[in-house]
């Protein structure tokens, strides 16, 4: 025989139901809606551009994001933890889910590598660099992820001055760096065979 319920307590029961219900979507809402306001597309604009400049830093924290909570970690690589204390938004966000904003900024990088295909004039500045510097242009022949490497930046300051100067060369390098000088060095011969030709009808 089913127990009846008495009609208050019925009331009392859907009313908590109702709030338990309410409370969770809005758990759910401000969590998405978390990375959605203005300040944090700002702050992460700005974590975008450090991880740009910091591809060493970008590349540990994409194996494991935990890292940025890691103080041994964080003494090792101050760049990193001066700008985690510049941007408390950030910091919070990622001692909060690391995962979850690494995420964020893998998507975030590849719309904005979408939004910013390389350009046959960004090409051609890239071949002039490699052509106007010719051991950089052997070294990343012979290992394109040097262009990941911060030593080898830090001893090439011309070069990471281009990077930082050319974002759309630097992120597809960077992402891609095998498969980007793939596509240089078909550029760089299609260009070569293209001036012989134009030579030889002058």
């Amino acid at each position: 025989m089913r127990a009846s319920v008495h009609p208050r307590v019925r009331g009392v029961l859907a009313a908590i139901a109702t709030a338990a219900l309410v409370v969770a979507a809005v758990g759910v809402c401000g969590d998405a809606s978390a990375y959605e306001d203005d300040a944090w597309r700002e702050a992460a604009q700005s974590f975008d551009r450090f991880l740009d400049d910091h591809p060493w830093v970008a590349r540990d924290l994409q194996r494991d994001p935990t890292l940025v909570n890691d103080p041994g970690y964080l003494e090792e690589h101050r760049s990193l933890r001066e700008f985690l204390e510049d941007h408390p938004r950030v910091r919070g966000e990622l001692r909060r889910d690391p995962y979850a904003v690494l995420r964020r900024q893998h998507r975030m990088e590849r719309e904005e590598r979408r939004e910013r295909e390389i350009t046959r004039e960004e090409m051609e500045g890239f071949d002039r660099f490699l052509r106007d510097h010719p051991a950089v242009a052997h070294d990343l022949r012979s290992d394109p992820s040097l262009v990941n490497s911060r030593s080898y930046l830090g001893d090439h300051p011309g070069f990471r001055d281009f990077l930082h100067d050319h974002p759309a060369i630097r992120q597809e390098l960077q992402g891609n760096p095998y498969a980007f000088m793939r596509r240089w060095e078909r550029y760089a011969e299609h260009s070569e065979h293209g001036g012989k030709k134009a030579a030889k009808q002058r």
